[in-house]
């Protein structure tokens, strides 16, 4: 979230993708995200996961993702790496609440996650909260953040996904 003239404004984040599997675990994955193009910069992003762990009962299933994240106002272009793990538990065959922690470079930056993700026939829809630069002091930069003593940054991120083929 930021700050504007004292109204905390929830700092939302879209991304929309396209996933293709290679094999029963894993893929590749190509995003888009629109936010970034309301604030004049194209931000696409390609990367895979790895289903690391099957979960069984109280066992999560564990992911790992590399994604290289570009973003440019077409003067300057803004490369970052990422490099992630995600704990998830699927409930009811259709939703699966998960526990994640990012590392982004060029910073680096660490990021923790909570969210949702839940499956309705062929789109995928996820909401998450994101703990941006869980070590970063925010109050050098021009836009307030709403954070924990000036430390990092709150922001949400809706997802939707669509599959191709049916499972």
């Amino acid at each position: 979230m930021l700050k504007q003239e004292r109204v905390s404004i929830p700092a939302t984040l879209t991304s929309v993708g396209f996933r293709y599997g290679l094999q029963d675990r894993a893929d590749v994955q190509l995003h888009y995200h629109p936010t970034a193009s309301l604030l004049g910069v194209l931000g696409l992003d390609v990367g895979s996961s790895v289903w690391v762990v099957k979960g069984a009962k109280a066992v999560p299933d564990v992911t790992a993702t590399i994604r290289l994240f570009g973003f440019t106002d077409f003067k300057t272009l803004r490369p970052y790496l990422q490099l992630g793990a995600v704990a998830s538990w699927r409930l009811f065959h259709r939703f699966a609440p998960y526990l994640g922690v990012d590392w982004l470079g060029e910073g680096p930056y660490l990021a923790v996650a909570a969210g949702v993700q839940g499956k309705f026939g062929r789109f995928t829809l996820q909401l998450e909260a994101k703990w941006f630069s869980v070590a970063q002091d925010v109050r050098s930069i021009v836009v307030e953040w709403l954070s924990p003593k000036d430390i990092g940054t709150f922001g949400v991120q809706l997802g939707i996904g669509y599959r191709l083929f049916s499972e």
